[in-house]
């Protein structure tokens, strides 16, 4: 079947997102938020689209560097205006792509200070993934959080404390905590109930960058 797995399981995913790809997605991920953070200064009050167009754009300049092997496709409503709501923000595709095989990148907004934004955070971002509006049945999905102001520390703490207010609107299987599937101090994870069967688990990675001047 590929480089996914189907399954007639009750509660498996009906596409599971190998290891080595989802390494290779979050690394890339990565090395695009290190290079936008040199090239670029943000205020708080920049919206996420303009962030993310310029990261996809590093994102390609660093495989013109490199030799990964991953598609990464940024939504025409980022390309023709950076200001106007899109649906899925980044998503990233194999050679064998299939019309539900891909890795989805959903990015919002955080502060570290007053308004931290880590409710719409929860509401509009994660809760896409749970309601299966991206990555329907799927294992894996990526919240990109843009810190814009310090203590990043404290946009994160935001971010934990909001999922943990929504545990049962998010069915949260597993609390947010850190996770090392990548070399990335700033990664964690959460694990959900999808609720198109209330049984698929989804692993979501919030991988928050430092944006902060």
């Amino acid at each position: 079947m590929g480089y996914y797995e189907r399954t007639g399981c009750v509660g498996a995913p009906s596409f599971s997102i190998p290891s080595a790809y989802l390494k290779i997605a979050l690394n890339l991920l990565i090395s695009g938020t290190k290079r936008i953070k040199r090239n670029y200064s943000f205020s708080p009050d920049t919206l996420e689209n303009l962030i993310t167009r310029k990261l996809v754009a590093e994102m390609h300049a660093e495989q013109d560097e490199t030799e990964h092997r991953i598609r990464v496709d940024i939504f025409p409503g980022i390309l023709s205006d950076p200001d106007e709501l899109s649906e899925l923000d980044i998503r990233f595709t194999w050679d064998d792509y299939r019309s539900n095989s891909y890795l989805a990148v959903e990015a919002k907004r955080l502060r570290g200070m007053v308004a931290t934004l880590a409710g719409p955070y929860v509401e509009e971002g994660v809760m896409d993934f749970i309601g299966g509006k991206y990555s329907k049945g799927h294992n894996y999905g990526i919240m990109l959080g843009y810190v814009l102001s310090k203590p990043i520390e404290k946009a994160i703490s935001a971010v934990k404390d909001a999922l943990q207010k929504r545990k049962e609107k998010t069915n949260e299987t597993s609390p947010f905590n850190v996770d090392g599937v990548v070399d990335c101090p700033l990664t964690y994870k959460s694990v959900h109930a999808q609720k198109n069967d209330g049984i698929t688990e989804i692993i979501i990675l919030h991988v928050f960058v430092d944006l902060t001047s």
